[in-house]
């Protein structure tokens, strides 16, 4: 007696249009059923071994099959079912591996371009250096607006240890270099702590130490007044803040 199991299981085989034979549950649109021998997708073949394996095993008997090639189906099957799962691994890693790249990339170019523009903002870098590390030298030609004093610098505190300096560009044009200077006292030794083109900076300090922040905007040979001058105090229980006028 021919088993028929295999024709009852419901499974929606893989169809593909053929214009020579219709489908008998389609009616007038033509199809065909893509046979195992057929296919040659890898993951359309993947989505039929479970089925084929099934009933190559229930039909054994019929299809003349023996025990032992069943179980080196079985192992086939198995390994060709790892082989698919390290090429998914294998395309995941590498498409995160190529996001790691270009965000690492982006961040580079954009501390690259940073760099380069606070460098040739600042007359005191010679041209020959900026040649050195392949940086386009000062631009010529044309005055130089002259810098004016940054204003509103004010403060935020991230953590408990770290202080966020923010401040006004006050009409200093893009490319103006600002150097954040910091004293322990507020009334000398003010020290060129951080030089950057942005209006921001972000500063770590020592609890029960206070700083003293101001901030000079330089634009070709011009240096501006200071700015108004911010001291924040990092207390060892609590931090306290004061600004001065």
């Amino acid at each position: 007696m021919v088993n028929n199991s295999a024709k009852n299981t419901g499974i929606n085989r893989p169809r593909v249009r053929n214009d020579t034979c219709n489908d008998p549950v389609k009616g007038s649109e033509d199809y065909k059923t893509m046979y195992i021998t057929e296919m040659k997708s890898d993951v359309t073949l993947q989505n039929e071994l479970a089925n084929f394996l099934a009933q190559t095993t229930a039909n054994a008997t019929e299809l003349g099959v023996t025990p032992a090639e069943v179980d080196l189906l079985t192992d086939n099957i198995a390994a060709f079912e790892a082989g698919m799962s390290s090429v998914v691994a294998t395309k995941a890693a590498a498409k995160a591996a190529v996001t790691a790249k270009n965000e690492a990339a982006a961040t580079l170019r954009a501390q690259i371009a940073s760099f380069a523009q606070t460098w040739r903002a600042n007359q005191a870098v010679k041209n020959s250096t900026l040649a050195d590390v392949n940086v386009p030298p000062h631009a010529t030609g044309g005055s130089t607006t002259p810098a004016t004093q940054p204003t509103d610098l004010n403060f935020t505190l991230p953590t408990e240890t770290t202080v966020l300096l923010k401040w006004s560009r006050n009409g200093n044009k893009q490319g103006t270099v600002f150097n954040v200077q910091t004293s322990p006292t507020g009334t000398g030794n003010w020290t060129v702590s951080k030089i950057t083109t942005a209006t921001k900076a972000t500063f770590t300090g020592t609890p029960g130490t206070p700083i003293y922040f101001r901030v000079i905007a330089i634009r070709g040979q011009s240096t501006s007044a200071p700015s108004n001058m911010t001291v924040v105090w990092l207390n060892e229980e609590a931090v306290e803040l004061f600004e001065a006028a």
